[in-house]
Formats: C-alpha cells, sequence, structure tokens
C-alpha cells in the first residue's frame, strides 16, 4: 500500500482489494492471452440461430441476437490472442498471430458473403420466375443482422485461429 501516513487513503485500498478488482486488472495486465475454444463455438452458434430467428420468426429479436453475439464475440476477442486487451506493443510473434487470426476470421466472412450473395441472388431470381417463395433481405433490421453476422463470423474465427496457434503453456517443473 502506497498511502502509509494516510489512514483514509489505506482503507480505500484495504476495500478496493476486497472488491477483487485491482486483482482482476493485476492479472489481465500480465498474463498470456486466453485459450478460447467453446466460447466462440457457442457464439456463432447464437448467430447462426439469431439470423434464422430474424428470418422466420421475428425481425427484431433475431437481429438482436446476432448483434448480441458479435458484441459478446468482439469481447472475447479482446482477451484472446487475437486481441490486444493489454494495450502493450505486440512482438513480431504476437503481431503474426493477431494477423493469422484475423486472416482466418476474415476469409471464413469473406465465404459466407459470397455465398449467401450467390444463394440470395438465386433466391431472388427463383422468386420472380414463381419457381417459389424464398426469403430475401428487404428491410433495415434484414441488412444489419446480416451484417452483424458477418462481423461476428470474423470475430468469432479469428479468436478460434489464433487460439489455436498459441504455443503450449510452459510447465513450471522439468521433465528432465
Amino acid at each position: 500500500m502506497p498511502y502509509q501516513a494516510d489512514p483514509l487513503s489505506e482503507k480505500l485500498d484495504k476495500f478496493a482489494e476486497k472488491t477483487g478488482m485491482p486483482a482482476l486488472s493485476r492479472k489481465l495486465n500480465s498474463t498470456m492471452p486466453v485459450r478460447f475454444r467453446a466460447i466462440p463455438l457457442v457464439l456463432l452458434a447464437a448467430a447462426v440461430a439469431g439470423l434464422w430467428v430474424q428470418i422466420a420468426v421475428s425481425d427484431l429479436f433475431g437481429y438482436l441476437v446476432v448483434m448480441i453475439a458479435w458484441m459478446v464475440g468482439s469481447g472475447v476477442q479482446a482477451f484472446s490472442a487475437a486481441g490486444n486487451a493489454r494495450g502493450a506493443k505486440l512482438d513480431e510473434r504476437e503481431a503474426a498471430l493477431v494477423r493469422s487470426g484475423h486472416f482466418a476470421g476474415g476469409l471464413a466472412a469473406l465465404g459466407v458473403a459470397v455465398l449467401g450473395c450467390f444463394l440470395l441472388g438465386m433466391a431472388s431470381v427463383a422468386n420472380q420466375v414463381r419457381l417459389g417463395d424464398f426469403w430475401v433481405p428487404g428491410t433495415g433490421t434484414d441488412w444489419f443482422a446480416l451484417a452483424f453476422f458477418l462481423l461476428a463470423v470474423e470475430a468469432n474465427v479469428a479468436t478460434m485461429a489464433a487460439s489455436a496457434k498459441l504455443p503450449p503453456d510452459l510447465d513450471d517443473e522439468d521433465d528432465e
């Protein structure tokens, strides 16, 4: 405690330590990035479910589910190997890890976008020639849901790819 002479400051420091926030802050600032495997998969599944809800059930609720999946995925990404929550300067290996994760995420989002454009185009043509009644985006919330879906794909795939490329943790014990 830096305030040995000031009893009020000492009490405030003790109270802050009881909340756990200073310890969490020290941990986040000093540790390696966290490996995320299951959480990005769950968030991708939530984004897909939200897009399905947007298409089949409710415009606003589906949009909100997709947007929340993207927001949580972006928050998770900040603490993964694909993010830099500490704000520190990255060395070459860490920068390469971030780049490769975002490249994989961008490539996945691009693939989904291109395939989606083809499918939506074919659905639109099928609707015009009366071969069926397929869903195509028509409202602003439809387009926003699609945009946030692509952002969720990029963030979560980048997190998974960077986490997969993290080197294994070093053990404290020697196995000699």
